[in-house]
């Protein structure tokens, strides 16, 4: 079958080939015969003014420069231009048409030419397969990790999206059991899985961008009628919301938490009396954590170029008064020292109140000290010091170095008999 098949492709182009030829030498012919009519139908002869005379051509009106022909003469031949013979060169013909004739041809059979417009867009898939066949080249010369790497993400957002929706139904399967008025043991049933999910830190961020935080907010939040979910779900979910980076000194980490409405809802639990003092405290923890850089975006920590840009303005400032001063000094008025001595028009003076200025302390030179030391003379002592020393020197004269004084002569001297 696919000898015939070419068979009948080598045959068409053979057929289109020699159309093609037959209809070149018929217009080639056409132009010639064309032009040997045209040489002898008519010849040009400029000739002179008398010779116009003799014919009888006369001047088209008075005035005028272009002849009149004489009656019953023939008409000039109208040669035309370049761009009507290309017009007429244009138009399809008979033979055009019947260039390629495939009508009896089989659909499958006929032979498909093309256009530029293909040749371009075979051109485009082949320099793609190219740059794919050059990608797959240096991945197995450096190693296989892009691949690994690009199944294990379409692996992270599978489970992702599966979660998420699961989630979403336990919420809803609740709600509906709830008004039904059994049990709502779905988000509980599923806890231990989420916390599976949320314990690969790798997934956190993927999991924040896919509306995490939503989702959480419909598992904590109180049922229609004011009543709160599953202790074991709020103290989990305040778990993992802790756990989670949820940097707020981002943008789109505070859009998402904006959009979400989680932190409503975990100012309520902080403030609710009927929660567990450990869930307040966590809630109160989020709160903080969430609000601190939005109310104060630079917390404790100042960055280091405002504190240079600090310290530069404030040397300028000390540079300039050191500079002023030296200035006012030379000019021989000591006034210029003291500002309270200025008067309006002087350099320096002030007709407003000056901004207070923090002490800079940065200090080259220490300080000299203004207290006054009182030199201590040698041997010399306070009046306390002498007192105490004076009343211990007189109770060691008071007493005695020996237990008891013996008498000679017997005296206190008890007898026992």
């Amino acid at each position: 079958m696919a000898d015939e098949s070419n068979a009948k492709k080598n045959k068409l182009l053979e057929l289109a080939n020699k159309k093609r030829k037959e209809q070149e030498e018929a217009i080639e012919r056409e132009h010639q015969e064309r032009a040997k009519k045209l040489k002898a139908s008519a010849a040009v002869d400029f000739g002179d003014a008398s010779d116009e005379d003799d014919q009888g051509l006369a001047p088209a009106a008075a005035g005028g420069d272009e002849l009149a022909p004489p009656a019953g003469a023939p008409a000039a031949v109208d040669f035309g231009d370049d761009d009507e013979d290309d017009n007429q060169e244009l138009v399809p013909s008979a033979a055009d048409r019947a260039f390629i004739d495939d009508d009896d041809v089989a659909p499958e059979e006929r032979v498909d030419f093309g256009d530029d417009g293909d040749d371009l867009g075979l051109a485009y898939d082949e320099a793609e397969e190219a740059a794919e066949d050059m990608e797959d080249e240096l991945d197995k010369l450096f190693g296989r990790r892009k691949r690994q790497e690009t199944g294990n993400e379409a692996q992270n957002r599978a489970t992702i999206e599966n979660i998420l929706a699961q989630m979403e139904v336990a919420v809803e399967q609740d709600m509906t059991a709830y008004e039904n008025g059994k049990p709502a043991v779905n988000k509980l049933r599923m806890l231990t899985r989420v916390q599976e999910v949320l314990a690969m830190r790798k997934l956190h961020g993927e999991l924040l961008d896919n509306g995490l935080l939503g989702v959480f907010k419909s598992w904590i939040e109180p049922m229609p009628d004011g009543t709160l979910p599953n202790s074991k779900i709020r103290s989990a979910v305040l778990t993992m919301l802790v756990r989670l980076p949820i940097d707020c000194s981002y943008e789109d980490r505070r859009e998402q938490l904006k959009r979400s409405g989680l932190g409503r809802i975990v100012m309520f639990l902080s403030k609710l009396p009927d929660e567990t003092p450990e869930n307040r405290r966590m809630a109160r923890e989020l709160v903080e954590k969430w609000s601190r850089p939005i109310l104060a975006p630079r917390g404790g920590a100042v960055d280091q170029a405002e504190l240079d840009r600090i310290l530069e303005a404030r040397q300028q400032r000390q540079r300039a008064a050191q500079e002023q001063s030296q200035d006012t000094g030379a000019d021989g008025d000591d006034s210029g020292a003291n500002p309270a001595a200025l008067r309006p028009g002087m350099p320096g003076y002030r007709f407003h109140a000056a901004i207070p200025q923090a002490a800079s302390l940065d200090f080259v030179k220490r300080p000299e000290s203004k207290a006054v030391m009182v030199e201590k003379r040698a041997g010399m002592k306070a009046g306390g010091e002498h007192k105490i020393s004076k009343k211990l020197n007189a109770m060691g004269k008071k007493g005695s170095s020996r237990a008891a004084n013996v008498s000679v002569e017997g005296r206190n001297v008890t007898i026992q008999h």
